[in-house]
């Protein structure tokens, strides 16, 4: 035997199995004498069509929330966030280059890949995302470096970053001249030769806010 708490639970399953139907089948919510809910194509002669919404299983639809856009102190718009990070996109050439941002300003960020040993010869950006449908920057100050296609495969033998000279240590690498870390590294990845992005009209600090 069901006490009166079970039927609620059955009761409960069973609307949310029909609201679920409902909404999948495009049918009606019928409503017996009894009380009791079924689902149909029409409602039959002694019963009465319910708007799932005044069940309280079914809220009202919501609006589609704005965008948001990074703007600086000067009120230029930076650009809208394209992520929950914060990031901001720029139309580089017809290229999508992804930046970082934070209230301070750009998400300093710096790594380059070397195809020789202790960071010697040219940089390279490397993708972690070689087929993804934008360029992601490494930012230095207001200067934003970002791969460009036609991507190629980079034979990676060393890392430079901007990684404190503390970690770097702990972690074997050994400091450059220019400050920066270098480290050990062997793998094949898909890169280019830096480009460069002036970010240097956009003022700090940054705010967010709904885009017009």
């Amino acid at each position: 035997m069901i006490d009166g708490s079970g039927r609620r639970l059955v009761a409960s399953l069973t609307l949310s199995t029909a609201l679920v139907a409902l909404d999948a089948d495009a049918v009606v919510l019928c409503k017996k004498r009894s009380g009791a809910l079924s689902i149909r194509e029409a409602c039959k002669r002694k019963e009465t069509q319910v708007d799932p919404a005044t069940t309280g299983a079914v809220g009202p639809r919501g609006t589609a929330a704005p965008a948001v856009r990074v703007v600086d102190a000067n009120a230029v718009p930076v650009g809208d966030v394209t992520d929950i990070f914060g990031k901001v996109a720029f139309d580089v050439g017809g290229a999508v280059v992804v930046v970082g941002t934070t209230p301070s300003g750009f998400r300093q960020r710096a790594r380059y890949a070397h195809t020789m040993p202790g960071c010697a010869g040219p940089r390279y950006v490397v993708e972690l995302e070689p087929f993804g449908l934008t360029h992601e920057a490494q930012v230095e100050g207001a200067v934003a470096y970002h791969a460009t296609a036609p991507l190629q495969d980079v034979g990676v033998s060393s890392e430079e970053s901007d990684t404190s000279a503390s970690d770097c240590t702990i972690f074997g690498g050994t400091i450059l001249p220019n400050g920066f870390c270098c480290e050990d590294a062997a793998y094949t990845g898909m890169g280019s030769p830096p480009a460069t992005l002036d970010l240097s009209r956009f003022v700090p600090p940054f705010h967010a806010e709904a885009a017009p």
